[in-house]
C-alpha cells in the first residue's frame, strides 16, 4: 500500500475510476450463473392489475445482488478512504445493467452500480438486452414454459416482465438494493426518478435460431397456435428480420400502446408508475444504432386528451374520466417539478389504488 500512496493523486484517482466505474463483466450464458440466481424477492410490484399473475411474473426475474465496487478501496486505510469518499461525490448518478433475456425463463439482470443515488434523481439507466433460447443444461427450476389456449398465450411475456423489473428499479434503485421503500402500499409512488432510459438490444450470441422472440426454439408451435401468436404479437416470428430488431420493435410498440393508451389495459399500474417516475424518454437502439424514441411528454398529452380532457373535472370522482383526472392533475404537477429537479412528495391522491383493482 505504501506504493499506492507514493504515486500522484491524479493517478490514484484514475485507479479509483477504473475500479469503481468499470462495468461488471456480463455472464456468457445463464448456465454459468444459475447457482447464483434467485427469483426476484420483491413481489409487491405486481400484486395488483395483472390478472392475478404475481407469481407468474415474480418467478420470471432472476436476481443477483451486485457487489460494492468501492468497498475494498474504502477499507484500505484512512487516507485512501477519505480520497475515495471524495471521488464518489463526483460520480454521476448513472447505472448500467446487462439483461439476459432467456425465452420461457425470464430476465436475468447483472447490475453495474458505482454508487447508490444520494437523492431521488438518477440521470440515466442504460440496459443492454441479450437474447437466449433456453439452454438444455439450464436447471428445471428456471423453466417457466408458455401455454397456448384458445384465448391467449401465457408465458413470462417479455414486455410484462420488463415492466416488473422497471418498477422494481424505480422503487429500489440501482441493483434493487434500497429496502427502505414501504412495501405493498399503493398510496405511495416509487422513490426514484430517472430522466432517460436507454435500451440497447444486441444480436444473439447463443448460436441458435430464433424463429420466435417469445417462445423457445424447441417448443415454438406450428399451425393454428403460431397464427394466433402472430395475430397477438405481430412480427415476433418474422425470420427475415433479425431477432434483436424484432425484440426492439415488440418492446417499443408495447410500451407505446401502454403509454399512449391504445387500449384500456389491465396494466394501468405500470402506466401510472412510468409517468410518475420517468422524466423524459425511452431511447431504443439495436446493436448501438438508434431505433426509436418514446417521449414521455408526447404520451402524457395523449393520455390527458383521452382520460381527463377539459371539463372532466365536473364528473363524479369515481367516474371515468373524472376519477382519473384527480391522478392526472397530481402527476402533471409532479412532472413539472421533476423537470426542475425538485424534491417530490410520493404520496398519491386518495383513492388512486382503485384504478388498478378493477
Amino acid at each position: 500500500m505504501p506504493h499506492l500512496l507514493k504515486i500522484p493523486l491524479e493517478l490514484r484517482q484514475e485507479i479509483f475510476h477504473w475500479v469503481i466505474c468499470s462495468l461488471v463483466e456480463p455472464p456468457e450464458s445463464p448456465v454459468v450463473e444459475q447457482e447464483h440466481r434467485q427469483p426476484l424477492p420483491y413481489g409487491e410490484y405486481l400484486r395488483q392489475g395483472i390478472w392475478n399473475e404475481g407469481d407468474f411474473l415474480s418467478r420470471a426475474i432472476w436476481h443477483r445482488a451486485p457487489t460494492n465496487p468501492a468497498l475494498s478501496l474504502l477499507q484500505v486505510n484512512k487516507q485512501i478512504h477519505d480520497e475515495v469518499s471524495r471521488f464518489l461525490r463526483h460520480v454521476p448518478t448513472d447505472c448500467d445493467v446487462d439483461i439476459m433475456y432467456v425465452k420461457e425463463s425470464g430476465l436475468w439482470p447483472t447490475w453495474s452500480v458505482p454508487k447508490l443515488p444520494e437523492t431521488q434523481y438518477i440521470d440515466s439507466v442504460r440496459a443492454t438486452f441479450r437474447i437466449f433460447n433456453h439452454p438444455e443444461d439450464l436447471g428445471e427450476a428456471f423453466w417457466y414454459k408458455g401455454m397456448w389456449t384458445r384465448m391467449m398465450y401465457h408465458s413470462p411475456t417479455f414486455h410484462r416482465v420488463f415492466y416488473g423489473l422497471l418498477t422494481s428499479f424505480l422503487k429500489r434503485g440501482p441493483g434493487l438494493l434500497d429496502r427502505t421503500h414501504p412495501e405493498d402500499d399503493e398510496s405511495i409512488s416509487p422513490r426514484y426518478i430517472v430522466r432517460k432510459i436507454f435500451i440497447d438490444i444486441v444480436a444473439p450470441t447463443d448460436g441458435t435460431q430464433h424463429s420466435s422472440i417469445l417462445m423457445d426454439e424447441s417448443r415454438y408451435p406450428k399451425g393454428r397456435s403460431a397464427t394466433h401468436l402472430r395475430y397477438t404479437y405481430g412480427d415476433h416470428d418474422d425470420v427475415d428480420t433479425p431477432p434483436e430488431e424484432r425484440l426492439a420493435s415488440h418492446l417499443s410498440k408495447q410500451l407505446e400502446n401502454l403509454l399512449f393508451v391504445q387500449f384500456w389495459c389491465y396494466e394501468f399500474i405500470h402506466l401510472m408508475i412510468i409517468y410518475e417516475q420517468v422524466a423524459e424518454e425511452f431511447i431504443f437502439t439495436v446493436n448501438g444504432e438508434e431505433f426509436k424514441r418514446v417521449s414521455m411528454e408526447d404520451g402524457f398529452q395523449k393520455l390527458k386528451q383521452r382520460f381527463f380532457p377539459p371539463g372532466s373535472e365536473d364528473l363524479e370522482a369515481n367516474e371515468r374520466p373524472g376519477g382519473y383526472r384527480v391522478w392526472g392533475n397530481w402527476v402533471e404537477e409532479r412532472r413539472l417539478r421533476m423537470k426542475e429537479g425538485l424534491e417530490l412528495d410520493n404520496r398519491r391522491p386518495a383513492g388512486v389504488e382503485s384504478f388498478y383493482q378493477q
